[in-house]
């Protein structure tokens, strides 16, 4: 082919080709463009023929192209690199260049530039710089430890969280194998990494781990990573530190548990045991002790123990209470001491015994000092704040605990008390049966079951509620304080009515007059046996005069006297029901106080079955009864009679057959 040919072909080959062809003379004037170079950059062969014109940006950065390809070009005549162009129309792309000085007979002859279109590739290349800084930014922000290790362990990647969680600096990292960083477990983290290459299986495992001397619980996910053949070259773990949410986990089921002590029926003992069976979870727990104030010795005594020596126990067992170390739990300040800050008359003591941390948590209940809970650790100098405030709520539920105990307990020794009361009131019942019909015991026990039977109820919802609260998690401080001060509220009102029953019990042969409320003690024996009358279906209506002064005499007397009417009138009213129908008839019973002539008067009376004129006359005599054996007559009215009469006073009853019964005393008035 001759020459002509041949640049006939090489100019074929050159339009057609996908990169741009420039040819320029050796003055730079551009002779020659393909059609690459109008389709890419916009030009015409009008535009560009017989002109040096710069493809490079007219800015900076272009004049910086254009030293780097003319340096380049001066030096060794070629050039070759990536360079940004600006199209006809402003735009701009980038290119790889290579340009090219040929010479003939030893000078410049022309040049020649080629370039190919990569902005689709640099764009690219940007997108996917962009994702991997924008994945190691995700990767170094995620709350979760990732790393990638080969099959020998060594780690080949890691975010800043796995730096902080294994807390290693990254150039350690770097240099390190798994079994390298954690000497204990290492290896068989190695052992579950190996796994995964043969199985070729993701695992999750929750696991602790000493890191650096500590334990550290970690949730894993571990995940194969595959190589074009399909086979497992790395493994990806995703870790979460867990250590405080176990502990967070932990602290909450003792708070939990002290909780449920208070919903069950232990005894105080067997509370104190599983107490400290939970308090002994606590990590850094390794002895402790429980201190109550015993205000009859004047003490501060402790009453539980664990953990401790009987040598050191000997020493700790009480404290007077005007000991410094009760003077701190008065207080009521929680005390964290260590080997500086122990108190000096316990200090060789403890130091003996080997404790390295103390807290001293006073409990109390309200305002009312209980006791101190001692929790002592042989491990550790500190705990953080989140265990200081953990330790201290346990604290406030084990006061409320023990005044709930120790309630219950005085509870019970009050029922044990009411039932010995109540046994000697049987006693003399039998006694004075004879002197016509004593109070009976019996339907006085009635009458109390119905009157406890109000705040017992109340108690009873209320610990149902705490329950349910628990069960919820939704039980607050405060709603527990307040369901606590509903329950005390109401034990202390039985607490008031058994008073009040053993003050009616006690044998009162010798008798000191004194002054009366006669409207109290219409009141008191109404407490007494109102919520009986109410559950039975008897409307009881009081008109009590005002300022009516006093009379002189015993009050738990005159109360009983109005048991007994009441108690009568019950009765005769519950007989017509039971005649007449509880649907057609309706019970009341009416009592009345007023002043008359310097007598205080008081009227009781119910539209009962009423006393036949032949009875009347003798309802005061002694034996007297119109009831049925064994159904009880109270006081009996000869009784009563006695003791309106030792008040100087004067009784009577007027009644009308199966319409009502009244029955009138008046006692001598003193304003």
């Amino acid at each position: 082919m001759d020459t002509e040919g041949q640049l006939k072909r090489f100019r074929e080959v050159v339009e057609h080709s996908q990169s741009m062809f420039v040819f320029m003379n050796p003055l730079g004037h551009i002779e020659f463009i393909n059609k690459r170079v109008t389709e890419i950059l916009g030009f015409t062969e009008q535009d560009l023929l017989g002109t040096n014109h710069d493809f490079t940006p007219d800015d900076e950065s272009g004049a910086q192209y254009r030293k780097t390809i003319a340096d380049a070009l001066n030096s060794t005549g070629i050039f070759s690199g990536e360079v940004r162009v600006e199209k006809k129309d402003g735009t701009k792309i980038w290119v790889r260049g290579n340009m090219k000085i040929l010479f003939k007979a030893g000078k410049p002859d022309c040049m020649v530039a080629v370039m190919e279109d990569i902005q689709d590739e640099v764009e690219l290349k940007r997108l996917l710089r962009e994702s991997n800084e924008m994945m190691k930014t995700i990767m170094d922000n995620a709350n979760v430890g990732i790393t990638v290790v080969d099959y020998n362990g060594t780690l080949k990647f890691f975010n800043k969280q796995a730096e902080l969680d294994l807390r290693f600096s990254a150039e350690l990292l770097k240099s390190k194998s798994i079994t390298e960083l954690l000497p204990a477990d290492g290896p068989s983290a190695l052992e579950s990494i190996r796994q995964i290459f043969s199985t070729k299986q993701p695992v999750h495992l929750e696991k602790s781990y000493i890191v650096k001397g500590k334990e550290k619980v970690f949730d894993t996910t571990r995940l194969p990573i595959f190589d074009p053949q399909g086979e497992v070259n790395q493994v990806l773990s995703i870790f979460r530190n867990i250590t405080e949410n176990k502990h967070a986990e932990k602290m909450s089921k003792v708070l939990h548990a002290i909780d449920s002590l208070q919903s069950i029926s232990e005894t105080f003992w067997e509370s104190l045991k599983i107490l400290f069976d939970n308090l002994f979870l606590l990590d850094w727990v390794d002895g402790g002790g429980l201190y109550l104030i015993n205000r009859d010795k004047e003490i501060l005594e402790l009453i539980y123990h664990r953990g401790l020596s009987e040598d050191f126990i000997s020493h700790i067992s009480s404290y007077s209470l005007e000991s410094d170390n009760a003077k701190v739990v008065l207080q009521k300040k929680t005390r964290y001491v260590t080997f500086n800050t122990y108190l000096s008359s316990s200090r060789e003591d403890i130091i003996k015994e080997k404790i390295t941390f103390i807290a001293a948590l006073p409990l109390f209940y309200q305002d009312k000092v209980l006791g101190l809970l001692n929790l002592a650790s042989r491990s550790v100098t500190e705990i953080n704040q989140y265990d200081r405030e953990i330790t201290e709520t346990i604290a406030l539920k084990v006061g409320n605990l023990i005044e709930l105990i120790l309630t219950r307990q005085e509870l019970d020794r009050s029922n044990a008390e009411l039932q010995s009361r109540l046994e000697e009131l049987r006693e003399k019942h039998q006694m004075l049966i004879q002197k016509s019909r004593l109070e009976s015991l019996g339907e006085l026990s009635a009458g109390l079951a119905h009157e406890i039977n109000q705040p017992l109820s109340i108690i009873s919802l209320a610990l149902e509620n705490i329950n349910y609260k628990l069960a919820q998690e939704a039980a607050t401080r405060e709603y527990l304080e307040k369901k606590f001060s509903t329950i005390t509220q109401n034990i202390n009102k039985i607490r008031e009515l058994m008073a009040h029953v053993l003050i009616l019990s006690l044998d009162q042969r010798t008798i000191l007059f004194e002054q009366v409320d006669v409207n109290l003690a219409v009141r008191k024996a109404l407490s007494m046996i109102g919520s009986q009358l109410k559950h039975r279906n008897i409307s009881v209506m009081t008109e009590l005069a005002d300022d009516i002064g006093y009379t002189l005499g015993n009050p738990s007397r005159l109360e009983q006297v109005m048991l007994n009417l009441l108690s009568n009138s019950r009765d005769a009213v519950e007989e017509k029901a039971a005649k007449e129908g509880y649907n057609e008839y309706k019970m009341e019973i009416r009592i009345k106080t007023s002043e008359e002539g310097g007598k205080i008067l008081i009227r009781v009376r119910d539209n009962g079955i009423g006393i036949p004129g032949e009875n009347l006359s003798r309802i005061i005599n002694p034996f007297f009864t119109t009831k049925a054996a064994g159904s009880g007559t109270g006081l009996g009215l000869p009784i009563v009679y006695g003791i309106i009469r030792e008040m100087k006073g004067d009784i009577e009853a007027v009644s009308e057959e199966e319409k009502y019964t009244e029955i009138r005393i008046s006692l001598p008035q003193y304003k």
